[in-house]
């Protein structure tokens, strides 16, 4: 099956600290979520910050009420750049997802 790659880019008026701060943080997946997919975490993700071999299981419904169940392993963290997640069993035959954070000048 052919594999296929996204690459999305934000430009965001925060710190690098600050955007490692907010988007390393499980707790705010469901903020950055659409609120129709009602989005929540399932399994426990311990501490408010990452770290390499933390499972997250979540729920969402992004088809009216089909629930769809996800869990995701963070793989690789290199703060305050880097951190990124694989699918363990979901809706995907295959899911990495990888987290560059840079500043830009200006």
């Amino acid at each position: 099956m052919a594999q296929h790659s996204i690459t999305v880019v934000q430009n965001i008026p925060v710190t690098l600290d600050e955007a490692w701060r907010f988007f390393s943080s499980p707790n705010n997946l469901a903020r950055i979520t659409p609120p129709e997919m009602m989005f929540r975490i399932t399994g426990p993700p311990t501490g408010d910050e990452i770290y390499p071999g933390m499972i997250i299981s979540y729920t969402l419904y992004p088809f009216m009420l089909i629930p769809v169940r996800w869990e995701t392993e963070i793989t690789v963290v290199e703060r305050p750049c880097v951190f990124e997640d694989r699918q363990k069993s979901g809706p995907y035959e295959y899911w990495h997802h990888r987290h560059l954070f840079r500043e830009i000048p200006g």
